[in-house]
């Protein structure tokens, strides 16, 4: 082999090793750092989620401190006026239950209401009606004066849970959702002669402040496209929507949904959320499609537990929200491969140039002292 050729080949097989090793440098550090970006974006997003949950609570424990001392002042002003109209509730007869020597169903006023809540209403703004235990075909249920039966009454009549409360002297507060109205209420009993629980005083904060709230919180964007969710934690309501995004399944209950590995993950949230104390927080990933989407995506929700309306409040969102960056950083790895593969080509070249620039220049000499050498060998030299 001639001394140029070996010059050629020993430059473009230094410049092609130098080239694949800073190949395989890059590639082998590729992988961590991009393990590393996704640790960094999923740590970011879940305290992003994180942070949202706890202020939505905080806005929830805001909206009912205020929201609770009102009710309180309304229970106490409807309580004085049913004491000062003398209700009479000592037998069973609806048509005896009177307020003022006046029926307690609705419609005593122009505006539909029975002359005590009207008289309510003008002093506090509250909403109140009052129940009755009834019999009737023999079945007992507590009934308003307009015929409404007594909210968390089932169809056959039986009493709500709360009911234990009220019968022990114990004022209850609830919370209920329908059709995207909010509505607080305190139960509180009415006692007859006798001082047996004969009634229930029910008195209602109007919709408008939780309407409000339900705005506030329907309107906070986590990431780019995920939303703040609240659903019921307890009771046979459980898992119930509270506040889906856009209010689309308000009151759909979510008892039963999977991941589409089969993973009933809302009644993991539940199981979860049932444990949390104060505002801590809690965490799940889980698939999910919303309305008008075709897939399911992977999504990651923080909540909390808020006890006085058994509410489990969360914040969402979806895992390609945030991963985009990670998704620039992986093309932007496959993009520097690239031009190092090229770039490798182009030394690669261009070494084998010089070298057989250079080797021809060096070759010339080197045959020529050669070639004298194998004359001088052979004793042939003139001189």
């Amino acid at each position: 082999m001639r001394l140029k050729t070996k010059i050629v080949l020993l430059a473009g097989f230094s410049s092609v090793v130098s080239v694949l090793l800073m190949l395989g440098m890059v590639r082998k550090e590729a992988a961590p750092v991009i393990r590393e970006v996704h640790d960094e974006l999923f740590g970011l997003a879940k305290a992003n989620v994180q942070q949202i949950a706890v202020d939505a609570r905080a806005l929830c424990e805001i909206a009912h401190d205020t929201l609770a001392a009102r009710l309180d002042q309304g229970v106490a002003a409807a309580s004085k006026v049913l004491a000062d109209g003398q209700p009479l509730v000592g037998t069973n007869a609806s048509s005896e239950r009177t307020w003022r020597g006046q029926a307690f169903s609705a419609g005593n006023t122009a505006d539909g209401r029975s002359a005590f809540a009207a008289e309510v209403h003008a002093l506090t703004g509250l909403d109140a009606e009052v129940y009755w235990l009834t019999t009737a075909n023999g079945h007992s249920a507590w009934v308003a004066g307009s015929g409404a039966p007594l909210p968390g009454a089932d169809a056959e009549g039986r009493e709500p849970a709360f009911m234990a409360r009220i019968r022990a002297g114990e004022t209850h507060r609830d919370v209920q959702s329908a059709k995207g109205i909010i509505r607080l209420s305190d139960y509180v009993p009415v006692r007859s002669a006798d001082q047996t629980v004969a009634g229930v005083l029910r008195v209602s904060l109007p919709p408008e402040p939780m309407t409000a709230l339900r705005a506030i919180l329907m309107g906070i964007t986590v990431g780019k496209t995920g939303y703040v969710w609240i659903i019921d934690g307890q009771g046979d309501e459980r898992g119930t929507y509270v506040l889906s995004k856009d209010g689309a399944k308000d009151g759909t209950s979510l008892w039963n949904e999977t991941s589409g590995s089969g993973h009933y993950f809302v009644r993991s949230i539940i199981s979860k959320a049932a444990k949390l104390k104060g505002a801590a927080v809690d965490f799940e990933l889980y698939d999910w499609r919303n309305e008008g989407e075709t897939e399911a995506r992977e999504k990651i929700s923080a909540f909390t537990y808020f006890g006085p309306w058994d509410w489990i409040i969360g914040a969402g969102t979806y895992s390609d929200d945030y991963f985009d960056a990670r998704r620039r950083v992986e093309r932007l790895m496959a993009r520097l491969l690239k031009v190092l593969g090229v770039s490798g080509l182009c030394v690669f070249l261009l070494a084998a140039g010089v070298a057989m620039v250079m080797g021809r220049a060096m070759a010339r000499p080197i045959e020529r002292m050669a070639g004298v050498a194998e004359v001088m060998a052979g004793g042939k030299l003139a001189l």
